[in-house]
């Protein structure tokens, strides 16, 4: 007599107001990176965040704000996320997500259309490698982004995507709401 339900935006509000009904929605965990804050002690924790579980868990960051220039700390991201080995799924290693390459493929395509206006510091060309079997592993994505409300810091993808945007005390809480983590690295 009770359910639960997962999707997007749409079911969400489809069942906002049932009581019999609970929706859950795209989880768009986030990072604030404030100005005083050591990047370089918590680039561990920004990387774990969006790169554990094969990036696809609704508590993997999808959106790091910076208070000041993003550049910096998109472009440290992108360096250790393209480490990441691609790796066939049985390897015990595999920490990539793996796909059809038409499914695989499908998920660039979406990536790069929504990326328009963002700048690419890691998978603006591909983030498919094909293994040679029919499937692909998905790599990693980074992009920075020019304002804190661009819309693509909602996008989730079920691989490690991250957006990479300025924030300022002027644009308050508004781009870091609607959110089921949000780390604070001050």
């Amino acid at each position: 007599d009770l359910a639960m339900v997962y999707g997007g935006d749409a079911v969400v509000d489809a069942y906002r107001a049932s009581t019999t009904v609970l929706p859950h929605g795209p989880g768009r965990a986030k990072i604030l990176v404030t100005a005083d804050a050591d990047v370089p002690r918590h680039l561990d924790t920004i990387v774990a965040s969006v790169s554990e579980q094969a990036g696809a868990a609704c508590v993997n960051t999808t959106a790091v704000f910076v208070e000041g220039d993003p550049a910096p700390v998109a472009r440290a991201i992108a360096e250790r996320l393209a480490g990441l080995p691609s790796l066939a799924p049985e390897s015990a290693a595999a920490v990539l997500p793996v796909r059809r390459v038409d499914a695989a493929r499908e998920l660039e395509k979406f990536l790069h259309a929504e990326a328009a206006g963002a700048t690419a510091w890691l998978g603006g060309d591909t983030v498919v490698d094909e293994l040679g079997d029919g499937a692909a592993v998905l790599r990693p994505a980074v992009f920075e982004l020019p304002h804190a409300n661009a819309p693509q810091a909602r996008i989730e993808l079920p691989f490690p995507c991250v957006w990479v945007a300025p924030w300022s005390r002027e644009d308050g809480v508004g781009p870091l709401r609607n959110t089921i983590v949000l780390t604070a690295l001050t």
